[in-house]
């Protein structure tokens, strides 16, 4: 399975903790913390995570759990089948590339997360009109009227709807990829972590 997750220049952190999760339920991550129970390392998750930007250079901000991420500039990335946009700590419009590559992988994948500033930047390309989207209260109204298309709601911390999953803010967005591991994947790992 090939899981990607587009960050920006001023990445949000909210992407590490959501990496996070999904490292904990691969096959290869359980083996770094010591004993595991026989059986459980197999039931793992099998997936290539792939850090998507602009070029092959890791984030300025020093995050970490980024640098041992597969780096992947869009122009290289393969078929998704899961889509990470968790945006960017400033409210920038997409680059032509970004929204290219956009349009050709959510079309794609089986699913697309977004958080709050990943939800703004994929609203851009209009692949989001006529779609449930979470948004925090404090920007419902000023999303409505910058994108009139797209059916934002204030009311729930995250929605699933169709392929889209959207969550209001970084805890409900782990919220979101948690419930989704273990709606997808129902195994002794995602069980036990």
């Amino acid at each position: 399975m090939n899981f990607g997750i587009l960050m920006l220049p001023h990445p949000s952190t909210a992407a590490a903790g959501l990496v996070d999760i999904l490292l904990m339920c691969s096959r290869s991550y359980p083996t770094e913390l010591g004993h595991i129970p026989d059986g459980v390392t197999q039931t793992g998750l099998s997936m290539e995570i792939y850090y998507i930007t602009t070029d092959t250079e890791p984030p300025p901000e020093p995050i970490g759990i980024y640098q041992s991420l597969q780096i992947t500039p869009y122009y290289e990335c393969p078929p998704l089948n899961y889509l990470l946009i968790s945006g960017s700590s400033s409210a920038a419009d997409l680059s032509d590339d970004c929204a290219r590559f956009l349009e050709s992988q959510v079309t794609g994948a089986e699913a697309v997360f977004t958080t709050y500033t990943g939800t703004l930047l994929l609203a851009q390309t209009r692949l989001l009109d006529d779609t449930h989207v979470a948004i925090p209260c404090t920007l419902l109204r000023q999303v409505q009227q910058r994108y009139p298309s797209v059916l934002w709601t204030a009311s729930q911390r995250w929605i699933v709807d169709g392929r889209i999953r959207s969550a209001a803010s970084s805890y409900a967005a782990m919220d979101m990829i948690v419930h989704w591991v273990i709606e997808k994947f129902n195994s002794t790992v995602t069980r036990s972590t």
